[in-house]
């Protein structure tokens, strides 16, 4: 049995953790009617303290384990905090997540694969878990993961990142793509399948190219382009 921890961090993408819950529950119904007898995944919620955090919409999320304890094969961090609202803001907000630095070095040197969702990558990054590595998170909070972790090589129009043991997703909702990455890799092509038609999802994107906003550069001096700019 793969067991598999989601890390549930203040003001997270509720949906996020619950959906990740059952996505996998919806994994281990595929393999029970294809007669498979044990589930195959093993999936619980932590957080920082062990103790209830609420997201962003005020949902309280309780945790179903103490992380200490669940010797976890691989670990989901959930979005970290709105990246845009400013550099002091994600001090403050990361600061919360320091505990679970070490757990998360400790489960990649015994082979575990640790993934981020959304402004979960902040966290690895900060763990020191995305040195040497390539990452992705949400477009919007790509100019704040640069200027934070000005070193690190970031793709912030890839909607997945596979670097082996590390997997960073972009956006709150592509927790659902990592998910079907997941139990493809970790169960089989036919598993992610059946998972696909039961949710009735479409397969794995790949980009967050076509959710991306533009925003033009407006930091110049021509002010004819500028009257174009504000016309277009």
């Amino acid at each position: 049995m793969t067991r598999i921890a989601i890390v549930a961090l203040p003001f997270c993408h509720g949906s996020g953790v619950i959906g990740v819950m059952d996505f996998f529950a919806a994994a281990n119904f595929c393999d029970r009617a294809a007669n498979r007898s044990a589930p195959r995944f093993d999936c619980q919620i932590v957080t920082v303290d062990n103790e209830p955090v609420h997201s962003y919409s005020g949902i309280a999320i309780a945790p179903t384990v103490r992380w200490q304890d669940y010797p976890a094969d691989v670990i989901i961090v959930g979005s970290a905090m709105e990246a845009v609202l400013g550099d002091r803001h994600i001090d403050t907000a990361l600061s919360q997540s320091r505990p679970l630095h070490a757990w998360l070095q400790t489960a990649i040197d015994r082979g575990a694969i640790v993934a981020s969702v959304c402004t979960g990558s902040f966290v690895l990054a900060e763990a020191g878990l995305l040195d040497q590595q390539v990452a992705t998170t949400h477009w919007r909070a790509a100019p704040a993961f640069r200027r934070r972790y000005p070193t690190l090589r970031l793709e912030s129009d890839q909607l997945l990142v596979d670097n082996g043991q590390i997997i960073c997703a972009g956006g709150a909702t592509s927790f659902v793509d990592l998910c079907l990455y997941l139990v493809e890799r970790l169960g089989s092509p036919a598993l992610a399948m059946a998972c696909s038609k039961l949710l009735i999802l479409d397969a794995r994107r790949s980009e967050q190219t076509p959710y991306m906003s533009f925003y033009g550069s407006r930091a110049h001096q021509d002010e004819v382009i500028g009257d174009i700019q504000g016309w277009l």
